[in-house]
């Protein structure tokens, strides 16, 4: 191909590929629905477009050298925690957020915040300027089929991103992904060769699919576009409440609360992970070529919670009088956790918090 055939066509990629994320189509009983089948698509038909001779040459590690980082959504649980650990091991980082959050606590020389959000293409465009390394933690929240503007925002947003990176030729974008994208599980440990089926765990609530919808997106400007992508599929992350506090067991405490009988199935629980554990799996990823173009489950196997631990614990915190019946479950649960053995097989990950440690 020559030289200007294949920029016209490059082009002609990038616009399909931006395109990808405003398509939608009426469907069932009027509902919108984006047509990610097109995307899946395109990223297959285009996979060979890849090449990675530069490699070496743009991947130096962070090993006795500074980044400059730009973090979108590091204002939020997860981000702030990433700024505190890039400024204090002296990188200069840049934050695009819509709120300060607890970012206007950290007084530093080498920190500047960005107040404005990934849908606006302009803002994204100037700050992307300069950077070498991307974290892509944003999330626009409130996800439902009845509404899909949310959902649209999300992929518009990380589509600006995506493209402006590739324009400033960034050393790697990183997107913090959910191990939610798996859906149902079909065997146990579930690891990152499992099908993907996350449209069987979403219901009315799209987070899942906007996950897997963006994974995809990223993937695809790294089989395209040679852009440097790492994906991180993070479960539960917990930081200072007990790993037990979890979020989902409202009806637990009711039943507590009430004296009834609290019935759980055999073994059933949840994985879980420090968010001090992901951020150094991010550190670790950062600017080495053995995480480009890979996805890792961020998973601590030593804090898998079991919903009868829960159910103890609740019981007890609350001085409740009810009994815990175990149920034998008529199917495959998540009676192990998501596998980590490849991060740590590939970056030498070792999460550190114990049981006793996350329960406390």
């Amino acid at each position: 191909m020559q030289p200007q055939n294949r920029a016209r066509s490059s082009a002609r990629l990038e616009r399909q590929a931006h395109n990808l994320c405003l398509e939608e189509r009426p469907v069932g009983r009027g509902f919108k629905s984006l047509r990610a089948h097109h995307t899946f698509n395109f990223f297959r038909i285009h996979s060979f477009y890849v090449k990675h001779e530069n490699f070496n040459e743009v991947i130096k590690g962070m090993v006795g050298g500074k980044v400059k980082a730009l973090v979108v959504g590091g204002a939020g649980f997860v981000g702030y925690r990433l700024v505190k650990r890039l400024l204090a091991e002296g990188h200069s980082v840049r934050v695009l957020d819509v709120k300060p959050g607890r970012l206007k606590r950290l007084p530093s020389s080498n920190l500047k915040l960005v107040l404005g959000s990934m849908t606006e293409r302009q803002v994204v465009q100037r700050v992307m300027k300069g950077v070498d390394v991307v974290y892509h933690m944003a999330l626009i929240g409130g996800f439902s089929i009845r509404n899909l503007k949310l959902f649209n925002a999300n992929l518009q947003g990380t589509s600006n991103l995506l493209r402006a990176a590739k324009s400033q030729k960034v050393k790697q974008f990183i997107f913090t992904s959910s191990t939610a994208v798996y859906g149902k599980r079909r065997y146990l440990p579930v690891d990152e060769e499992h099908p993907c089926n996350p449209e069987e765990e979403s219901g009315w609530r799209l987070y899942p699919l906007m996950k897997f919808s963006t994974e995809k997106l990223c993937r695809l400007f790294y089989f395209t576009f040679k852009l440097p992508v790492t994906i991180f599929r993070l479960t539960y992350v917990f930081c200072r409440k007990s790993v037990y506090d979890v979020p989902w067991t409202g009806w637990m405490i009711e039943k507590a609360r009430n004296n009834e009988t609290i019935e759980v199935f055999e073994g059933e629980g949840f994985a879980s992970v420090h968010v001090d554990e992901v951020v150094e799996a991010i550190m670790l990823a950062t600017l080495d070529e053995k995480a480009i173009g890979q996805v890792f489950n961020v998973v601590n196997p030593d804090t898998f919670a079991t919903y009868y631990e829960i159910a103890q614990y609740i019981v007890k915190k609350s001085c409740s009088k009810s009994h815990i019946r175990i149920v034998k479950p008529s199917e495959m649960v998540n009676s192990v956790p998501v596998s980590s053995e490849k991060i740590k097989r590939t970056l030498g990950w070792k999460p550190w918090v114990t049981k006793a440690e996350a329960a406390s």
